[in-house]
């Protein structure tokens, strides 16, 4: 794409459909729609309507895998972007990468991780793996990163699947943690605990369908 169609592609807040076609054709006339969008031009361009999306993605396809795409997008109910994005993007795996991001952040700690018990016990067997199967972690604290490892574990083992990789390649902790101060409770949670919960030194009794 040559200089100045990109200058053309650049321009900010188009606010209406006729605006946002000028926008997105080369000096001589040549329509770049299908350069820069998936969908048509004021439907996923950067339009007035628009006001939530405002990145562009450009992917190249051959006619028939276009027209593969559009059909299947039809079929599912939903326009072309919106089907692409929810094919790569689901809505479960965006959920579980929204709550590591919370627990990256200053969010309280116990209710993420309470959203995130929900998430996976809600979660059916057939979605789990694409839902979690990549997972942000490094930013996390060592007792977050096992936590959430055994929770995912332990979602995994309870319907007989194979946990995700990333999850063993948490380093357990090197010191034993108690969700009670009590001295007197230890034993209990010492064998209350999941195996995934005391395989990583943590000792709870509350897991997947009850509250952390």
């Amino acid at each position: 794409m040559n200089p100045h169609a990109s200058r053309i592609l650049e321009a900010e807040n188009p606010t209406t459909s006729s605006q946002c076609e000028r926008r997105l054709r080369s000096p001589d006339g040549t329509r770049l729609c299908h350069d820069r969008c998936i969908d048509k031009c004021c439907a996923a361009c950067h339009c007035g309507a628009v006001t939530t999306k405002s990145h562009f993605l450009q992917i190249r396809v051959t006619a028939r895998e276009k027209t593969l795409l559009r059909r299947a997008a039809r079929a599912a109910g939903k326009d072309l972007s919106g089907y692409v994005l929810s094919s790569l993007l689901p809505p479960a795996r965006l959920r579980f990468a929204e709550l590591l991001a919370l627990l990256a952040g200053d969010a309280d700690h116990r209710l993420v991780l309470a959203e995130l018990n929900d998430f996976l016990t809600a979660t059916a067997a057939a979605d789990l793996r694409e839902a979690v199967d990549h997972a942000e972690v490094a930013a996390l604290t060592p007792f977050l990163r096992n936590y959430i490892a055994a929770m995912v574990e332990h979602a995994f083992h309870t319907r007989r699947i194979e946990p995700p990789v990333w999850a063993a390649m948490v380093v357990p902790l090197d010191t034993p943690w108690f969700a009670t101060p009590l001295r007197s409770l230890r034993p209990h949670l010492l064998r209350a605990s999941p195996v995934a919960f005391r395989r990583r030194n943590l000792f709870v009794d509350a897991t997947l369908g009850a509250r952390v």
